[in-house]
């Protein structure tokens, strides 16, 4: 169950949402303005979660992609949030909810954040931070930052998030070029780094390296999508394979 919600929406007021839905911290890490993100954001663990890490002779780890590669972000609950109008490009958003999918799991999520915008005559840029409190027994800060260049179109991403309770962190980066390669729309390509420590558990770290590109159709309103991405864990205790993933897909909005 993704999203069912009552929304009231106000230009004076705010936006007040009560039901399932993202969290104010939900995509925290997603500040993104280089037309890559589908195949190539920070959510790194969303691209082949699911695969396990293998050990040099072969054999299981129990080790999963998933495991050692988080963004931190919040992500959607039964929650009554609110998020402010929009000052000049700043908007605040407060969220309290709960866990209803999972039986057994009581756990309260409070979280904030604030998300900025500015648009000049040759910079765009975005920056979200956010703070969550998951049942006074975990908390997460979250923050990221994206900059283009109109004119050359190049663009930088940085990202990064902590357990401010517990082990774990992570510094993502991306550096890319949106160009208009043919009038079908416009070409983006970028590289990406995510570096994570003791996520998963004391001792791991986690690195995984990627390229992506996206080409935009406007008449269809489709974009094109192929992505590569290579996971490295390691850990004093045991050795491991490394990972690659190949994307390969189309995403058409109507």
């Amino acid at each position: 169950l993704r999203l069912f919600e009552l929304i009231y929406a106000s230009d004076a007021w705010g936006r007040l949402s009560l039901g399932q839905g993202s969290m104010a911290s939900d995509g925290a890490s997603g500040a993104d303005l280089s037309r890559t993100g589908l195949g190539l954001g920070p959510a790194v663990g969303d691209l082949g979660g699911s695969t396990q890490f293998l050990a040099p002779d072969g054999s299981a780890t129990g080790v999963f992609v998933a495991d050692v590669f988080d963004d931190l972000s919040g992500l959607r609950r039964f929650r009554l949030r609110f998020d402010t109008p929009d000052w000049n490009g700043l908007t605040l958003s407060f969220a309290h909810g709960t866990d209803v999918l999972r039986r057994g799991r009581n756990l309260d999520f409070t979280d904030m954040a604030v998300t900025y915008s500015f648009d000049a005559d040759d910079i765009v840029l975005e920056a979200i931070a956010s703070y969550e409190w998951v049942d006074r027994v975990e908390e997460r800060a979250v923050a990221s930052v994206s900059l283009l260049h109109k004119q050359t179109g190049i663009n930088a991403n940085v990202a990064t998030g902590a357990n401010q309770r517990g082990e774990g962190g992570y510094v993502y980066a991306k550096l890319g070029v949106v160009s208009d390669l043919t009038r079908r729309g416009p070409s983006a390509i970028a590289v990406a780094y995510y570096d994570g420590d003791d996520l998963g558990g004391k001792g791991l770290r986690s690195e995984a390296i990627g390229i992506g590109a996206t080409q935009t159709i406007e008449a269809w309103n489709l974009d094109l999508v192929a992505a590569w991405r290579r996971y490295d864990v390691t850990s004093p205790m045991q050795a491991f394979r490394h990972v690659d993933v190949i994307m390969l897909g189309a995403r058409w909005q109507f």
